[in-house]
Parts: C-alpha cells; structure tokens; sequence
C-alpha cells in the first residue's frame, strides 16, 4: 500500500492509489502501528502518486495528525496534485494539516 523511508528522523510515506472507503481505514491503522506504536512521531506524506481521496481519507489524515500531536509529533503533506490541494482548501483542511510542495520546501521552512 505504501514505501517508505527515513529522513532526518522524519518518516516519508508514499503511497499508492487511492486513499478512499476500501483502503482509509486500513492504511491510517497500519501508519499507527508501525510508526506511532514505535515511536516515530515525525510523519510525512507524499501524496505525489494519490490522484484520488474520498471523506475516508480525510478522516484518516485528520486522525492520523491527532495522534501524531497527540505523541509529540507532526503530520506533514507534501506533494498535492491541484485536485487535492483544492478538496484541502474546500474542507478547510489545509489550515489544520501543513502542506508544502515539496520536502525540500518543508525542510527550509522549518530549518531542518
């Protein structure tokens, strides 16, 4: 469902697909056990290779920052096609999750 990696102790999640009713659910539980559970608090998503996401998936990432907050941590997007940038925007997400082009952009804009 995803790759990921380690990045100056953030970790860069990309996924594949669309995040929606079949797959939300399963992706946000399987983000929280293999990094919240361990301690790895630092999340970032690159939506680059997601088209597509449905209400699921917007619950997913609004749970997903939750916990993150929650544990210390972040939750960080990157990489938005405009279609997602816009449904962000609608549902006024975007002021609540960050969301930067790039991890280039996120790295300079928080000094790391």
């Amino acid at each position: 469902m995803y790759q990921y990696e380690e990045i100056e102790g953030y970790v860069i999640i990309k996924p594949k697909g669309e995040l929606d009713l079949s797959n939300a659910f399963n992706f946000k539980k399987q983000l929280l056990n293999d990094f919240l559970t361990k301690g790895k608090n630092k999340l970032i998503i690159d939506l680059s290779d997601v088209h597509y996401m449905d209400s699921s998936a917007l619950g997913a990432m609004i749970s997903l920052h939750k916990s993150c907050r929650l544990n210390g941590g972040m939750l960080i997007l990157i990489k938005m096609d405009k279609s997602l940038k816009r449904l962000f925007k609608l549902t006024q997400l975007d002021s609540i999750i960050p969301i930067y082009e790039s991890l280039d952009e996120f790295l300079k804009n928080t000094g790391g």
